[in-house]
Protein backbone atom coordinates (compact mmCIF):
# COMPACT_ATOMS: atom_id res chain seq x y z
CA UNK A 1 0.00 0.00 0.00
CA UNK A 2 1.49 3.34 -1.09
CA UNK A 3 0.81 6.75 0.39
CA UNK A 4 0.71 9.98 -1.61
CA UNK A 5 2.16 13.14 -0.14
CA UNK A 6 -0.35 16.01 0.15
CA UNK A 7 1.06 19.09 -1.58
CA UNK A 8 -0.84 22.35 -1.04
CA UNK A 9 -0.92 24.91 -3.84
CA UNK A 10 1.57 27.74 -4.25
CA UNK A 11 0.01 31.20 -4.28
CA UNK A 12 2.47 34.11 -4.39
CA UNK A 13 0.94 37.44 -3.39
CA UNK A 14 0.36 40.03 -6.07
CA UNK A 15 3.52 41.98 -6.87
CA UNK A 16 5.74 39.50 -5.03
CA UNK A 17 8.15 37.10 -6.63
CA UNK A 18 7.73 33.39 -6.17
CA UNK A 19 10.28 32.45 -3.49
CA UNK A 20 9.50 28.74 -3.63
CA UNK A 21 7.34 28.82 -0.49
CA UNK A 22 4.45 26.38 -0.56
CA UNK A 23 1.44 27.35 1.54
CA UNK A 24 -0.07 24.88 3.97
CA UNK A 25 -3.82 24.60 4.50
CA UNK A 26 -3.98 27.22 7.24
CA UNK A 27 -2.08 29.77 5.17
CA UNK A 28 -4.37 29.09 2.22
CA UNK A 29 -7.38 29.70 4.47
CA UNK A 30 -5.92 33.00 5.70
CA UNK A 31 -5.08 34.26 2.20
CA UNK A 32 -8.52 33.41 0.81
CA UNK A 33 -10.22 34.88 3.88
CA UNK A 34 -8.33 38.16 3.45
CA UNK A 35 -9.17 38.26 -0.26
CA UNK A 36 -12.85 37.73 0.58
CA UNK A 37 -12.79 40.59 3.09
CA UNK A 38 -11.14 42.93 0.57
CA UNK A 39 -13.54 41.90 -2.20
CA UNK A 40 -16.63 42.33 -0.02
CA UNK A 41 -15.43 45.73 1.20
CA UNK A 42 -14.69 46.98 -2.31
CA UNK A 43 -17.97 45.68 -3.70
CA UNK A 44 -19.91 47.32 -0.86
CA UNK A 45 -18.25 50.67 -1.66
CA UNK A 46 -18.93 50.28 -5.37
CA UNK A 47 -22.58 49.38 -4.74
CA UNK A 48 -22.96 52.43 -2.50
CA UNK A 49 -21.51 54.70 -5.19
CA UNK A 50 -23.76 53.13 -7.81
CA UNK A 51 -26.80 53.80 -5.63
CA UNK A 52 -25.79 57.46 -5.32
CA UNK A 53 -25.44 57.78 -9.11
CA UNK A 54 -28.83 56.13 -9.65
CA UNK A 55 -30.43 58.42 -7.05
CA UNK A 56 -29.02 61.56 -8.70
CA UNK A 57 -30.28 60.48 -12.12
CA UNK A 58 -33.66 59.57 -10.62
CA UNK A 59 -33.95 63.05 -9.07
CA UNK A 60 -33.34 64.61 -12.49
CA UNK A 61 -36.14 62.54 -14.00
CA UNK A 62 -38.54 63.45 -11.19
CA UNK A 63 -37.68 67.13 -11.70
CA UNK A 64 -38.50 66.69 -15.38
CA UNK A 65 -41.84 65.00 -14.64
CA UNK A 66 -42.89 67.69 -12.16
CA UNK A 67 -41.55 70.62 -14.19
CA UNK A 68 -43.39 72.69 -16.75
CA UNK A 69 -42.59 73.29 -19.56
CA UNK A 70 -40.88 69.99 -20.26
CA UNK A 71 -37.25 71.04 -20.51
CA UNK A 72 -34.16 69.03 -19.71
CA UNK A 73 -32.80 69.69 -16.20
CA UNK A 74 -29.37 69.65 -17.85
CA UNK A 75 -30.22 72.86 -19.74
CA UNK A 76 -28.67 74.74 -16.82
CA UNK A 77 -25.31 73.14 -17.66
CA UNK A 78 -25.84 72.99 -21.43
CA UNK A 79 -27.91 76.07 -22.31
CA UNK A 80 -29.81 75.60 -25.60
CA UNK A 81 -28.79 77.68 -28.59
CA UNK A 82 -32.33 77.53 -29.93
CA UNK A 83 -34.94 78.15 -27.22
CA UNK A 84 -37.70 76.82 -29.48
CA UNK A 85 -36.47 73.22 -29.32
CA UNK A 86 -39.17 70.63 -29.96
CA UNK A 87 -40.43 68.27 -27.25
CA UNK A 88 -40.50 64.54 -27.89
CA UNK A 89 -43.95 62.92 -28.07
CA UNK A 90 -45.33 61.66 -24.73
CA UNK A 91 -42.48 63.04 -22.63
CA UNK A 92 -44.22 62.20 -19.35
CA UNK A 93 -44.65 58.56 -20.41
CA UNK A 94 -41.00 58.18 -21.40
CA UNK A 95 -39.85 59.85 -18.17
CA UNK A 96 -42.09 57.51 -16.15
CA UNK A 97 -40.63 54.48 -17.97
CA UNK A 98 -37.17 55.71 -17.08
CA UNK A 99 -38.22 56.06 -13.43
CA UNK A 100 -39.31 52.41 -13.45
CA UNK A 101 -35.95 51.49 -14.99
CA UNK A 102 -34.15 53.41 -12.25
CA UNK A 103 -36.18 51.47 -9.66
CA UNK A 104 -35.10 48.20 -11.30
CA UNK A 105 -31.47 49.33 -11.28
CA UNK A 106 -31.69 50.07 -7.56
CA UNK A 107 -32.98 46.55 -6.91
CA UNK A 108 -30.22 45.07 -9.08
CA UNK A 109 -27.61 46.94 -7.05
CA UNK A 110 -29.30 46.54 -3.66
CA UNK A 111 -31.94 43.78 -3.52
CA UNK A 112 -32.78 44.68 0.09
CA UNK A 113 -33.88 48.16 -0.96
CA UNK A 114 -37.40 46.85 -1.66
CA UNK A 115 -37.98 46.34 2.08
CA UNK A 116 -36.79 49.85 2.94
CA UNK A 117 -39.01 51.32 0.23
CA UNK A 118 -42.05 49.27 1.21
CA UNK A 119 -41.75 50.49 4.79
CA UNK A 120 -42.22 54.08 3.57
CA UNK A 121 -45.41 53.26 1.65
CA UNK A 122 -48.93 52.47 2.70
CA UNK A 123 -50.08 48.92 3.34
CA UNK A 124 -51.84 48.75 -0.03
CA UNK A 125 -48.56 49.31 -1.89
CA UNK A 126 -46.20 47.35 0.34
CA UNK A 127 -47.04 43.95 -1.17
CA UNK A 128 -46.59 45.29 -4.71
CA UNK A 129 -43.16 46.72 -3.89
CA UNK A 130 -41.98 43.56 -2.13
CA UNK A 131 -43.09 41.41 -5.06
CA UNK A 132 -41.58 43.74 -7.67
CA UNK A 133 -39.00 41.84 -9.73
CA UNK A 134 -36.28 43.97 -11.35
CA UNK A 135 -36.40 43.95 -15.12
CA UNK A 136 -33.69 42.08 -17.07
CA UNK A 137 -30.92 44.26 -18.44
CA UNK A 138 -31.72 43.67 -22.16
CA UNK A 139 -35.33 44.80 -21.64
CA UNK A 140 -34.26 47.86 -19.66
CA UNK A 141 -31.66 48.85 -22.22
CA UNK A 142 -34.14 48.45 -25.08
CA UNK A 143 -36.87 50.42 -23.30
CA UNK A 144 -34.64 53.35 -22.36
CA UNK A 145 -33.04 53.58 -25.82
CA UNK A 146 -36.26 54.71 -27.52
CA UNK A 147 -36.41 58.24 -26.08
CA UNK A 148 -32.81 59.28 -26.93
CA UNK A 149 -33.23 57.99 -30.49
CA UNK A 150 -36.42 60.01 -30.95
CA UNK A 151 -34.80 63.03 -29.32
CA UNK A 152 -31.89 62.84 -31.74
CA UNK A 153 -34.12 62.28 -34.77
CA UNK A 154 -36.34 65.32 -34.14
CA UNK A 155 -33.32 67.56 -33.56
CA UNK A 156 -33.61 68.38 -29.86
CA UNK A 157 -30.81 70.23 -28.08
CA UNK A 158 -27.80 68.33 -26.76
CA UNK A 159 -29.08 68.90 -23.22
CA UNK A 160 -32.26 66.98 -24.11
CA UNK A 161 -30.44 64.21 -25.96
CA UNK A 162 -28.01 63.72 -23.07
CA UNK A 163 -30.87 63.76 -20.55
CA UNK A 164 -32.81 61.08 -22.42
CA UNK A 165 -29.61 59.03 -22.78
CA UNK A 166 -28.91 58.95 -19.03
CA UNK A 167 -31.00 55.85 -18.31
CA UNK A 168 -29.43 53.84 -21.15
CA UNK A 169 -25.90 54.90 -20.18
CA UNK A 170 -26.60 54.11 -16.53
CA UNK A 171 -28.03 50.68 -17.38
CA UNK A 172 -24.95 49.80 -19.43
CA UNK A 173 -22.58 51.14 -16.75
CA UNK A 174 -24.21 49.26 -13.86
CA UNK A 175 -24.45 46.04 -15.87
CA UNK A 176 -20.74 46.28 -16.68
CA UNK A 177 -19.83 47.10 -13.06
CA UNK A 178 -21.80 44.14 -11.74
CA UNK A 179 -20.16 41.80 -14.26
CA UNK A 180 -16.77 43.06 -13.11
CA UNK A 181 -17.65 42.47 -9.44
CA UNK A 182 -19.00 39.01 -10.28
CA UNK A 183 -15.73 38.10 -12.01
CA UNK A 184 -13.88 39.18 -8.86
CA UNK A 185 -16.05 36.88 -6.73
CA UNK A 186 -15.66 34.02 -9.22
CA UNK A 187 -11.88 34.34 -9.12
CA UNK A 188 -11.95 33.84 -5.34
CA UNK A 189 -14.17 30.79 -5.76
CA UNK A 190 -11.63 29.38 -8.20
CA UNK A 191 -8.94 29.82 -5.55
CA UNK A 192 -11.14 27.93 -3.10
CA UNK A 193 -11.52 25.13 -5.64
CA UNK A 194 -7.74 25.00 -6.02
CA UNK A 195 -7.45 24.70 -2.26
CA UNK A 196 -9.88 21.80 -2.15
CA UNK A 197 -8.04 20.06 -4.99
CA UNK A 198 -4.82 20.44 -3.06
CA UNK A 199 -6.36 18.81 0.02
CA UNK A 200 -7.19 15.76 -2.02
CA UNK A 201 -3.79 15.56 -3.64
Amino acid sequence: MSLRQRIPFKFPAEGEEDDGHIMDEQEQEEVIHQLKIQSDSQNARYNFLLQIVIALSLVLHLIYILGSPKRSPLAVIFPPVDASSRTIPLPGLFASVHVVIHSSLILHVSPKARFSLSALLGESLQASVRNFVPLPYPIMFGACSIAPIISLMIGQTWADVIFWSLAAALTWFIHSAQNWMKRDVDSIRQLEAMRYDARGA
